[in-house]
């Protein structure tokens, strides 16, 4: 019995520490006098914005019209660098339109704008600091229900130049940004991380450097407004889904260089007529070229050892495609 009540009492224990943990660290208001939510973190140097209360969902709406994140915080006389927004911390926030990222933060948690469909405006003073923000996973990231992105509180980006401080564009730094027009990336960037500009499909024009050696999976996928692109000779490799979905895009250039494309690469181009695939590939993944329902010709060459199921599936020339030994 007395080992029965122990092990009741440490789970309860756990329970309460569990309980506790979930429940916002503090409360402050920032310079509009808004009530922001915080949790220590990083042994409690810094803090993160989240919800209030023990549960996402005990206050919705808790964050309304326009919340301006501060760069710090200071509580009980100590003062501490906001660097996070913990996740769910703004879900089901519907009335929230406009919220100001701060350079200090370093990242975002899955589904922290969640359910924010009233979010219309995103704003942002530094790209660098943007562009290094670590977030969860595509729901993390406050464009994917904003889709607008600002500089100030009434300039909208449309034509982004990244800076030249910049080596790495992050996960879905830029997704969802439908206002995009173009995209000037410097020879600083060698790394263009997964979905950086997923579904930006106003965008028309981008600038790939040489410095690029792989476009991740998912990069430009939905871009829908992409007419041509030009890979660089330095990149290997085009992953999983990089241009699915560009249904305008007509013309694409495969360097030498390139030695794997990956599936559904270019799965529903449909405006894509023609496709050279360079002596340098050996693979060409499943789905690559799905529904590209307007090319006519393809060259393959004989380096390629594999080609997976459906790469060439609903072409304009599947037909005769069909049989080609793989």
């Amino acid at each position: 019995m007395k080992h029965f009540n122990l092990y009741f009492f440490l789970v309860v224990l756990m329970c309460v520490k569990s309980y506790k943990s979930l429940a916002n660290d503090f409360e402050a208001k920032n310079a509009d006098g808004v009530t922001i939510y915080y949790n220590y973190i990083n042994d409690g140097k810094e803090v993160e914005v989240t919800y209030r209360g023990d549960r996402y969902s005990s206050y919705k709406n808790e964050y309304k019209s326009s919340v301006v994140i501060p760069d710090e915080v200071t509580y009980n006389d100590r003062t501490y660098k906001v660097t996070g927004i913990h996740a769910l911390a703004f879900c089901y926030c519907t009335a929230l339109t406009t919220v100001t990222i701060p350079n200090s933060i370093k990242s975002i948690g899955s589904g922290a704008f969640s359910f924010c469909d009233g979010l219309n405006k995103v704003i942002v003073s530094d790209i660098a600091a943007w562009c290094n923000i670590i977030f969860a996973d595509a729901d993390a990231t406050p464009l994917c229900k904003a889709t607008h992105l600002y500089s100030d509180e009434n300039t909208e980006i449309k034509d982004l130049v990244i800076p030249n401080s910049i080596t790495s564009i992050g996960k879905w730094a830029f997704a969802f940004c439908s206002a995009l027009t173009s995209v000037t990336i410097p020879n600083s960037v060698t790394i263009i991380g997964e979905g950086a500009f997923l579904r930006c499909s106003g965008l028309t024009s981008v600038t790939i450097p040489n410095s690029v050696t792989s476009i991740d999976r998912g990069t430009f996928s939905g871009c829908s407004g992409l007419t041509s692109v030009t890979i660089p000779n330095s990149v290997t490799s085009i992953g999983d889904n990089a241009f699915g979905g560009c249904s305008g895009l007509t013309s694409v250039t495969i360097p030498n260089s390139v030695t794997s494309i990956g599936d559904n690469a270019f799965g529903g181009c449909s405006g894509l007529t023609s496709i050279i695939i360079p002596n340098s590939v050996t693979s060409i993944g499943s789905n690559a070229f799905y529904e590209c329902s307007g090319l006519t010709s393809v060259t393959i060459p004989n380096g390629v050892t594999n080609i997976g199921g459906g790469a060439f599936l609903r072409c304009l020339f599947w037909p005769y495609f069909r049989h080609y030994p793989q």
